[in-house]
């Protein structure tokens, strides 16, 4: 007996297949951990995932008929479906437990780009424009070395928050930018510090620096202690909206 398959639909196996390439589930606590593309892990509860996907249908065999179903109510039920203990950020020299735990830590984006051959010194002028603006060359070397040793070290932290201080349009957002712009994919820009204090702050999730532009004003005088703490602290808590509470390594 010949079975008939819908045209245009994919089977159960074919979709799921292609569908773990970019989604996972984690256990505890329960969630969904997709990769957009950007390149970028993203989290989302049971609910979300099913208002996200619940448009995707997929054919299964029911007794030697083809049936449409709804593709994430059945993944989400599959026994043998991608699959971990618990979600981590563990970048180098952390060694991940990839048996248990899904990494999401992704090599940074800048090292696939080309080198682009010119006669001009781009990082002689960075150190001078860095000089012109601190005024100290220890500072400068000071601050270099720092996100340099970040760069290859990731996820060893130097325990210092930065602040610098200066007149409106004298270059303060400028001096940091190309270290921000080589770690993309793990930096976070603020408007105010304030942000940091939201009950369901995912800033430091994912991220490795965090740039705030205005750090002044009462409400950062009220959380002192909490900012104080994002610096000495290795880890902290996040609370995803609808998905449980849980322990993150504080890297930023």
């Amino acid at each position: 007996m010949e079975l008939h398959i819908h045209d245009n639909m994919e089977t159960y196996e074919v979709m799921k297949q292609d569908f773990e390439l970019t989604n996972t589930k984690i256990l505890h606590p329960p969630m969904i951990v997709h990769l957009n593309k950007a390149g970028k892990y993203t989290q989302m509860s049971m609910k979300s995932c099913k208002e996200s996907y619940g448009h995707l249908q997929c054919i299964i065999q029911v007794k030697r008929e083809w049936q449409t179903r709804q593709f994430i109510c059945l993944w989400l039920q599959d026994k043998d479906i991608r699959v971990f203990d618990q979600v981590v950020f563990e970048p180098p020299p952390l060694v991940c437990n990839n048996d248990d735990n899904f990494n999401m830590w992704i090599p940074f984006q800048i090292a696939k780009e080309p080198l682009v051959e010119t006669g001009r010194d781009y990082w002689q002028e960075y150190c001078q424009f860095l000089n012109n603006i601190l005024g100290d060359e220890k500072i400068v070397k000071y601050v270099l070395a720092r996100y340099a040793f970040r760069l290859t070290n990731p996820a060893i932290r130097t325990h210092v928050i930065l602040i610098i201080t200066g007149a409106e349009g004298d270059g303060k957002n400028r001096l940091l930018a190309p270290i921000y712009n080589i770690m993309k994919g793990y930096t976070c820009m603020l408007s105010s510090a304030k942000q940091l204090y939201n009950a369901h702050s995912m800033y430091e999730s994912q991220n490795l620096f965090v740039l705030v532009n205005e750090a002044n004003g009462i409400a950062n005088f009220e959380n002192s202690e909490i900012l104080k703490s994002r610096a000495i602290q290795p880890t902290l808590y996040v609370n995803p909206k609808q998905i449980q509470p849980f322990e993150i390594n504080n890297l930023c």
